[in-house]
């Protein structure tokens, strides 16, 4: 007789391979007319996406000989989110196809986790010989991760050179949000809106991941695992026993059967079970074992024999009684996390920055020498640029604080450190060796500056320069003296340049307030 069952069934099963969710009523599709279920495999779900579709099915009258007066749906366990009724929910999606061999079922909801479930469908199937047999048939389903917009403009980030080390700027582009997460690349991470900024002291690429969210709606996931059978006493006929055993369980959700196992025929405990079955907090939960004899056509030994009852809670247990036998199951809890609104991804690029320079000074000449020859150099006086001063040489003009910066190919410079050396400006006047060309001297009392010239220079182009490479003024000398007024230019030194042919000639004086 199982045998029989068990190909009446294997038959059957078909016409329930589907997974389920939420529904107000399903239409039927009468233009199928072969027994079996349409359409035959489930469209994918998408987390966070609404879902709906039906399953029409086409049951059996009969199976070898003997009619099926009923089949119900006792229950079918999703994947979170989803749920399932019958066109039948009424009669508590009990069907008889003696009247009518049409049924449907309504998918619908919203899936919160992605993956590839196995969803595990018990049924009761009753013939004119045979009452509640029941079976469990499994299927897979697969839910397909949410799809979040991808923004590449979702952010943005200035970088204060693009060497290392480095300080980032980031500038949110989709302000108002509820959460971010913003990952840096470099081991940092933040969850406001309007990150400061952030520090990368090597070279190198660096991920930045950005994840935005306008909703914070976290499910807790709660799940029924695995169920093992320890012990088992107390059933059939006689006691002790001289049958098999021939367990399953039921599942009560506030009273009512939400879950029937699948018999596991003629093996004695220890046994196995895995459900994956979602429940819900604030709702009643009792597990209830059997031990099954008429419900699988062993009628000699009676009805199926009620071993006990377990109160569920939603920790794990081991060693629980359930009347005569002993229990164990594992129960998984989990935090659903939102999905996000928006996603953007971006790749920080650093390079090295060139060695920090060395640089020497001769007081005694009043130089300075740089050891980087391979990079572009820039030399600096109290913090400004020195113009046009990028030899591996500077000769120091005046009093003061110098540093060098070697820059690379990427822009990406190091300072030396600062030196500070003292410039001797007793000799205001800079001489040529073989007999001054012209001479320099300041009036005081007219706030003037004479420039002497000998013979020769007279129609020269004259030329005053700041140190730092700024041209103050140029004019055509007409005589051998030449007057300059002083009196808006600052303090410092100042350079004295005239021309004439191929010849040419400098001088420096020091203006002091």
């Amino acid at each position: 007789m199982k045998n029989l069952l068990h190909t009446a069934l294997t038959a059957l099963l078909i016409i329930f391979k589907s997974s389920t969710l939420d529904a107000q009523g399903c239409a039927i599709d009468y233009n199928q007319t072969m027994v079996g279920i349409y359409p035959t495999n489930l469209p994918p779900a998408t987390v966070g996406a609404p879902y709906n579709t039906d399953i029409t099915f086409v049951l059996p009258t009969d199976t070898l000989g003997y009619p099926f007066t009923n089949f119900q749906i006792v229950s079918i366990n999703l994947p979170l989110g989803l749920n399932w009724s019958c066109n039948e929910a009424l009669n508590n999606c009990n069907y008889n196809p003696q009247f009518d061999v049409y049924g449907c079922i309504h998918i619908s909801g919203v899936p919160l986790v992605a993956g590839n479930f196995q969803v595990n469908i018990s049924i009761l199937a009753d013939l004119t010989i045979l009452q509640g047999y029941p079976y469990q048939f499994n299927m897979n389903f697969t839910v397909n991760p949410a799809v979040i917009l991808n923004n590449s403009g979702a952010f943005d980030f200035q970088v204060s050179q693009p060497c290392a080390p480095a300080l980032v700027t980031f500038f949110n582009q989709e302000p108002g949000l509820l959460l971010y997460q913003w990952d840096f690349g470099n081991g940092a991470t933040s969850t406001t809106e309007n990150p400061g900024p952030q520090y990368y002291p090597n070279a190198g690429n660096f991920p930045i991941q950005y994840t935005a969210y306008d909703q914070l709606d976290t499910t807790i996931a709660i799940q029924l695992t695995q169920l093992d059978l320890q012990q088992m006493s107390n059933y059939g006929e006689n006691f002790p026993s001289f049958e098999e055993a021939d367990p399953y369980f039921k599942i009560k959700k506030n009273g009512q059967v939400i879950y029937q196992s699948a018999v596991i025929i003629d093996q004695a405990p220890p046994l196995s079970w895995w459900p994956n079955i979602n429940l819900e907090l604030g709702q009643d939960y009792i597990i209830e074992i059997w031990e099954a004899d008429q419900s699988i056509g062993e009628n000699y030994f009676g009805a199926d024999d009620y071993i006990g009852n377990h109160t569920l809670n939603l920790g794990s247990c081991t060693g629980c009684f359930a009347g005569s036998s002993q229990i164990a199951y594992q129960i998984n809890i989990q935090n659903i996390n939102p999905i996000p609104t928006t996603e953007a991804a971006d790749t920080l690029h650093l390079f090295e920055s060139p060695d920090s320079p060395s640089i020497i000074a001769d007081s005694s000449t009043h130089s300075f020498t740089s050891s980087n020859p391979s990079d572009y150099l820039q030399w600096y006086h109290n913090g400004q640029a020195l113009i046009g001063q990028n030899n591996t040489q500077l000769i120091a003009q005046e009093t003061g604080y110098y540093h060098v910066l070697a820059i690379n190919e990427h822009g990406c410079a190091n300072s030396s450190d600062t030196l500070f050396i003292t410039v001797d400006l007793a000799a205001e006047i800079d001489n040529d060796s073989a007999g001054a060309s012209f001479q320099l001297s300041i009036d005081q009392l007219t706030k003037q500056l004479s420039i002497k010239l000998i013979p020769e220079l007279v129609g020269a182009q004259i030329e005053l320069w700041q140190i730092d490479g700024r041209l103050i003024d140029a004019w055509k000398s007409v005589q051998r003296l030449e007057k300059y007024p002083i009196d808006l230019l600052p303090s410092g030194i100042f350079l004295v340049k005239l021309s004439k042919g191929n010849l040419v000639k400098e001088s420096k004086i020091s203006i002091v307030r």
